[in-house]
């Protein structure tokens, strides 16, 4: 992880980042992320998660209502977003009543073709939030919350560009610390 983490320190400095937030990703639950983000406390814990820039207050807001995460991703206009969640007996009605009726769409499976509302699917022992990237702005609105307006820091890659290296490099950097430690 150190040639990963020596990299991401590098990008850091050059934009004038806390090099904290080098140490809080790494040491998170999820040390790999390509996207923008915050990093945040998962409620009734003590690890911290990387949090799609994007994604990040609806996430808080599910938490805040008592939601338990199992992974996100803010999507691109090439791509779904998605948050599951574990599935337990309230999940889905309380989802309901918190995105309101009219602004789901519910499903057996998972779909790929989304349109302008937010499609929920179950799946074994969890529900998948999805949607098109372009209507993360809507969901805000829906959930009555504003985006963060504090300043992402920069992902994998953001990362690249800042360093103006191929960002297969740093997935691959990435993916060779991994195995090193097991």
């Amino acid at each position: 992880m150190d040639e990963y983490k020596e990299l991401l320190k590098k990008c850091y400095k050059k934009v004038n980042i806390n090099l904290n937030y080098v140490d809080k990703l790494i040491e998170s639950v999820y040390p790999w992320q390509g996207k923008d983000y915050l990093i945040s406390k998962i409620p009734n814990t003590n690890d911290y998660v990387p949090i799609d820039y994007n994604l990040y207050a609806i996430v808080k807001k599910l938490w805040k209502e008592g939601f338990i995460t199992l992974g996100w991703d803010e999507g691109s206009e090439m791509e779904i977003g998605f948050i599951t969640l574990k599935k337990t007996k309230t999940t889905l009605n309380k989802l309901i009543k918190l995105f309101g009726n009219d602004n789901i769409i519910l499903h057996k499976k998972i779909i790929n073709n989304i349109d302008d509302k937010i499609n929920i699917s179950k799946f074994n022992d969890a529900i998948s939030i999805n949607f098109d990237y372009n209507i993360i702005p809507k969901i805000h609105k829906i959930l009555g919350i504003k985006k963060t307006t504090r300043k992402p820091l920069p992902g994998s890659v953001s990362c690249s560009v800042i360093l103006k290296i191929d960002y297969k490099k740093i997935d691959k950097m990435f993916q060779s610390s991994l195995n090193k430690e097991n």
